[in-house]
């Protein structure tokens, strides 16, 4: 779940009005998929938080810096090379796509000024933050090859290209007149599909809401609408666009981003505007997109601890090699425990062996020595060996028993004390919110 392009339209003007003309002083890398740039405005500093975790890709101001792993990242470090002291032109979005672009200004050999793009990919699992001068990447995020993807790939030195443009209309700028033809346009179509096919950036949560603002149902047909039903549409549209249009206005204040939630505080949908189409839903709401964007980034975990997934890994796959052990050294201690039987084979062997031949016999059966009622014990033999020496390999096994009796033992409780460390660090991880904790 995450904004889709048309509600990122006002999260574009929110951080643009925020961070343009800002200086970067400084670049911070928590994880793996994140990026927080410090700009610093006058009176004033703001943290610009970069996610590109797919179940929540963003990029929001945040209220409260996140620790921060001792040792920065390659690509933190190529950032603060660059971009770090850098000034922030511009902050805008390519079309209603995902896609947001930050200019920034630096200065450069013999007092130039040269403008390098930092790139904002947020779509889902294909999210990237890709930094870019005169076109070519200088670095990104997520570097994509040849054997990664053969659609596009993403590496230092190649040039970058925007997306295509897509066959649709902009709600912002174009006729709603001309969207509506296209709405019509194959009356095979569901409403929320057909208004998924007409309007850029939209994503299913602003196509839903619209179908619910004109009262009709997301999965009618176009060839069941009438044109009332067509005006209505109309009308949702044109309200749906004024909401976006003032979303995080200080003069609109009913206008505000919400989040809507379901059991178990899953997220069920998230805009810059208010949302109606889900009357069971508990709805949040915020004062600004990044607020709520940082609200969601909580919910859905969008924050991961450096090296805690890693670590939980490890922790899982050292326990079960623990308890194996376990149940091996359990097998060995129950064969140990059968030390008293090769005594007894080596006692009864000494008293008979002159009734027998060496290696003439693979087993024996003699009266055991040391059975009341007088019962047979059967011996089996190593025909390699002389029957002293099989009466002398008895004693041996049973003196090596004995002794692997003691140790087992203390094997067997420093393992279980391993696995007690091991299920406490696995009950403790989830816990853990700092990197300090983890360490």
């Amino acid at each position: 779940m995450s904004l889709d392009g048309f509600s990122m339209h006002p999260l574009t003007r929110e951080l643009d009005t925020a961070l343009a003309g800002g200086r970067i002083d400084k670049i911070t890398q928590p994880n793996k998929q994140s990026i927080i740039l410090s700009v610093r405005q006058p009176g004033q500093n703001f943290l610009l938080h970069i996610s590109i975790n797919s179940q929540n890709p963003s990029a929001h101001l945040l209220e409260k810096n996140l620790e921060n792993p001792p040792e920065p990242p390659v690509f933190c470090m190529v950032l603060r090379k660059q971009i770090e002291t850098g000034r922030i032109a511009k902050v805008r979005q390519h079309g209603l796509d995902r896609l947001l672009l930050i200019d920034i200004d630096s200065l450069a050999a013999g007092g130039r000024i040269v403008t390098k793009t930092l790139v904002l990919e947020l779509m889902g699992k294909y999210s990237n933050i890709i930094l870019v001068q005169d076109g070519v990447i200088i670095d990104a995020l997520r570097k994509i090859g040849a054997n990664s993807s053969r659609v596009r790939t993403v590496l230092p030195g190649q040039t970058y290209e925007l997306p295509p443009g897509q066959e649709k209309k902009d709600l912002f700028t174009d006729d709603i007149a001309a969207i509506m033809a296209i709405v019509k346009a194959d009356p095979a179509l569901r409403l929320d599909k057909a208004l998924l096919a007409a309007c850029m950036g939209f994503g299913p949560v602003s196509a839903k809401e619209v179908c619910f603002s004109a009262g009709l149902a997301p999965s009618m047909r176009i060839e069941a609408l009438d044109e009332a039903d067509f005006a209505a549409v109309e009308d949702a549209l044109k309200e749906i666009r004024e909401s976006a249009l003032h979303a995080g206005d200080v003069d609109a204040p009913e206008d505000k981003a919400v989040l809507l939630l379901g059991e178990n505080q899953k997220v069920l949908a998230m805009a810059a505007f208010p949302l109606h189409y889900l009357p069971e839903a508990a709805v949040l709401t915020f004062p600004t997109i990044s607020a709520m964007l940082e609200k969601a980034d909580s919910l859905l975990g969008s924050y991961v601890l450096p090296d805690k997934d890693r670590f939980r890994k490890l922790v899982k796959n050292e326990k079960n090699r623990a308890e194996n052990k376990l149940t091996k050294l359990d097998e060995e201690i129950a064969a140990a425990e059968n030390a008293e039987e090769f005594k007894v084979r080596g006692d009864n062997l000494m008293t008979y062996q002159y009734q027998f031949k060496d290696r003439e016999d693979a087993s024996v059966t003699v009266p055991n020595i040391y059975s009341e009622t007088g019962e047979s014990i059967t011996i089996p033999l190593d025909q390699r060996l002389t029957l002293v020496e099989n009466m002398q390999a008895c004693y041996k096994k049973y003196d090596k028993l004995k002794r692997a009796q003691e140790l087992l033992q203390v094997q067997r409780r420093e393992c279980e004390a391993n696995i007690a460390y091991l299920e406490s660090i696995e009950a403790s991880l989830p816990a853990s919110s700092s990197p300090a904790e983890i360490a």
